[in-house]
């Protein structure tokens, strides 16, 4: 039966806790409310999961972004080479705010198995010019790097969706919701998490770590994604039961991306002849 489990179509790595800038739209804006730590994922714990992906044939999406910058993990380009060898139809990304780059590292990236490259302008458009010039002496195109607009006024929300990162970020910002939203969310149905000391987060917006799912240092991702723990929370969530943290505070929609995966399990659950209801909630 396991083997009809509908999997994961993103795996997003968090692959260090540090980070050289402090946005307003993000919970580092107060090191009070998120510290600036010098902590990265050991290479040996990233190459079992990794090795784990490539036992499964995962050939959907593997993205460095997480709490931190990943430019800064100073085993970047060996992390991505592993991931290209191990799993080698895979999409590889990466978003970086670009302060690291320069033209010599942007052409490693891609030589290693990088498939695309975000980069997130906070200081004005006068920087677009700086990188397009850079990706051309690359000998990239928009293809392989996507520039993203981040240097927006306040009012104009920066250029991004702004979320409370499950209401971490700066409440006059975007405050924490008093009540909690009534509608379902993908985000269990499609993403796997992995922050840098292994812990497995529900999604990429709980910035508090206020639910650790488990540790994928002890567990293999598949007996992880298939856990009873899992498989309660996709419960609530199919039941627009959002009253548990993070969930009760996030702002996020979460249904733009991942309804695909949210019908494949509710095929899945069909099959089994049970309702997602019926799973015990004990979160």
């Amino acid at each position: 039966m396991r083997d009809e489990v509908p999997l994961f179509d993103m795996v997003e790595f968090s692959l260090t806790e540090l980070c050289n800038r402090t946005c307003n739209f993000c919970p580092r804006y107060d090191a009070k409310v998120y510290p600036n730590r010098d902590l990265h994922m050991d290479f040996g714990l990233y190459k079992k999961i990794i090795c784990e992906l490539g036992d499964i044939g995962y050939q959907d999406v593997i993205v460095y972004s997480g709490f931190g910058e990943p430019l800064l993990y100073k085993n970047i380009f060996e992390a991505i080479q592993l991931a290209r060898e191990k799993c080698p139809e895979a999409r590889i990304d990466l978003k970086t705010n670009g302060d690291f780059l320069n033209v010599e590292n942007m052409k490693k990236l891609f030589e290693k198995g990088l498939s695309l490259l975000h980069i997130s302008l906070y200081d004005g458009s006068q920087f677009i010019e700086k990188f397009e010039d850079m990706i051309e002496k690359a000998g990239l195109d928009e293809e392989h790097v996507k520039l993203r607009v981040r240097f927006l006024h306040e009012e104009e929300k920066y250029g991004l969706i702004i979320s409370n990162r499950g209401g971490m970020v700066n409440k006059e910002v975007c405050p924490p919701l008093e009540t909690p939203m009534n509608n379902c969310c993908y985000y269990p149905f499609y993403t796997f998490f992995i922050d840098f000391d292994g812990k497995v987060l529900l999604c990429p917006h709980d910035w508090g770590k206020k639910l650790v799912l488990a540790d994928a240092n002890n567990e293999t991702l598949v007996e992880i994604w298939n856990s009873d723990k899992m498989n309660e929370i996709r419960a609530r969530l199919n039941i627009r039961d959002r009253d548990f943290g993070p969930c009760d505070v996030c702002n996020v929609n979460g249904t733009m991306y991942g309804q695909k995966k949210y019908e494949a399990w509710q095929l899945y659950m069909a099959k089994k002849n049970e309702k997602m209801e019926e799973y015990p909630i004990q979160i």
